[in-house]
């Protein structure tokens, strides 16, 4: 017996081999019979069905080899089973003289057809371990084969499958497809192509010289407008757009083409309105960065109208302060004038803005409290009277509106006396400035501080009436809007 001259590790390996192999025979010859055509499964399935028979026989005679061995006892086994090995190679002589029609892929392997003899009884020629060398070299390519072969059956259970799907995609899709030979003859078209060329007036089943011709023609007839795109044609029929495209392929030595018709109407008008979309949007983004030009100029323009204003009303005070001190010096003093109270003045007159605002800090009534002080140091007489409540936008638009009032007054009307009147009413509340001048003519021009005057009273929701008779007169009015319960001035 040749199992009893090999090593038992070596006969345990090859009963595995044996079992493995037969099993996946038998897996592909079920494959066969559930992936081929009947007339096709008869053969393929005799073909692993022999194999897996085989190796039944082997794996059976080594399973007898082995447990003799381990139970002490070397028993005669027979060797005739070993002749079922002729059957593959008789099915083989059969399958040459009657080829299998099956892709190359899907035959079995033709070595498969002969290994099988490697199986038989030749110990008889042979030495014993030589033998049983060459029944597991067998047994091990046959399970390899056994192996490619399920592999095989997959991609090619895929293939089928995905070529029974793509008809019926193929039929479904909503864009037109037709295939034609290289004479131009058509062999396949969808449904969508043949709907779609009736749209068009055109012929779908003749040559596609037939084809191009009537699309000529209604272009030339004006019935259709056609446009090239480059790689496709832009067709356009009324109100409805259609997209033709023309390509060739080519399937082992022949040429085939292919040509492909889709209605591309909703896409065209969501395109169109898209660029109308575009347009309109570009326009709204020239109107915007026009009004952000225009807001930008705007807010320069503002800038430099407040820092004009601020310039003024600084300039405005120290010239009226250092009018007044200088007034003042030459009606009190006979003597000359010392060089100390001239440095004085000039020190005044030079004082920057920043610093001349911190003279009014705090509240509305500090701000007047302290404005009617420094004119009464300077020999201006003032005299504030009456209550009214403002809202805090007011009372800082009213700071700066008394500091230019008290420097006009002084500047243009010469005065001596400043007199400032709260009153308050049930729908308005505000202030009256009046002050003596030596004009009595009621004309009144408008210079910039009384036009600074009335830009902050307007930018506060106020207005402003100036009059002139023996006194000038500034009168400021706001309408009363109920956040001023809580800011009240009285009288100094």
């Amino acid at each position: 017996m040749i199992w009893y001259t090999i090593p038992y590790g070596v006969s345990i390996a090859a009963l595995l081999a044996m079992l493995l192999t037969g099993v996946l025979q038998s897996v592909a010859a079920l494959e066969a019979s559930e992936l081929l055509q009947p007339h096709f499964v008869r053969r393929v399935r005799l073909h692993y069905g022999l194999l897996a028979c085989v190796s039944l026989v082997l794996f059976l005679e080594l399973v007898m080899a082995v447990s003799s061995i381990e139970g002490g006892l070397y028993l005669g086994i027979s060797r005739v089973p070993r002749l079922v090995a002729f059957l593959p190679v008789l099915h083989g002589i059969w399958c040459r003289r009657h080829p299998l029609g099956l892709p190359e892929s899907l035959l079995p392997a033709k070595a498969g057809l002969w290994l099988p003899l490697l199986c038989l009884p030749l110990e008889l020629f042979l030495p014993p371990p030589i033998s049983a060398l060459l029944i597991c070299f067998a047994v091990a390519w046959l399970g390899l084969d056994a192996v490619h072969t399920l592999l095989t059956f997959q991609a090619y259970r895929r293939s089928e499958l995905t070529r029974s799907i793509i008809p019926h995609m193929v039929r479904s899709i909503d864009y037109g497809l037709c295939v034609a030979n290289a004479r131009g003859w058509v062999i396949e078209s969808n449904p969508a192509f043949t709907a779609l060329c009736s749209r068009l007036d055109l012929p779908a089943g003749d040559p596609i010289s037939a084809f191009d011709r009537a699309l000529t023609a209604q272009q030339f007839q004006r019935d259709l407008e056609v446009r090239d795109l480059g790689g496709s044609l832009a067709i356009r029929k009324g109100d409805a757009s259609y997209a033709l495209r023309r390509q060739t392929f080519r399937v082992g030595r022949r040429q085939y083409t292919q040509l492909s018709l889709s209605d591309t109407t909703r896409l065209t008008r969501v395109s169109r309105t898209l660029e109308q979309d575009n347009r309109l949007l570009a326009e709204r983004n020239r109107e915007l960065e026009q009004v952000i030009a225009r807001l930008g100029e705007e807010e320069a323009a503002h800038e430099r109208e407040r820092l004009c204003r601020m310039a003024h009303d600084a300039w405005s005070q120290q010239l009226a302060i250092a009018g007044l001190t200088v007034d003042m010096l030459i009606r009190q003093s006979v003597v000359p004038v010392d060089a100390a109270k001239l440095a004085e003045c000039g020190a005044l007159l030079a004082m920057p803005g920043e610093n001349e605002l911190a003279l009014f800090p705090g509240d509305l009534d500090k701000a007047i409290s302290r404005l009617a002080q420094s004119y009464r140091q300077l020999g201006v007489t003032t005299l504030v009277t009456g209550q009214a409540r403002f809202t805090p936008a007011q009372e800082e638009a009213l700071k700066p509106v008394l500091r230019e009032a008290f420097a006009n007054a002084v500047r243009h009307a010469y005065a001596r006396t400043i007199e400032v009147r709260f009153f308050s009413e049930p729908d308005q509340a505000g202030l009256e400035i009046r002050n003596d001048t030596l004009d009595s003519t009621p004309e009144i021009a408008e210079g910039r501080g009384l036009h600074d005057i009335r830009m902050r009273v307007s930018q506060a929701g106020g207005s402003i009436q100036v009059s002139k008779k023996n006194h000038f007169s500034l009168m400021v009015t706001f309408d009363r809007t109920g956040e001023e319960d809580n800011n009240e001035n009285r009288p100094d």
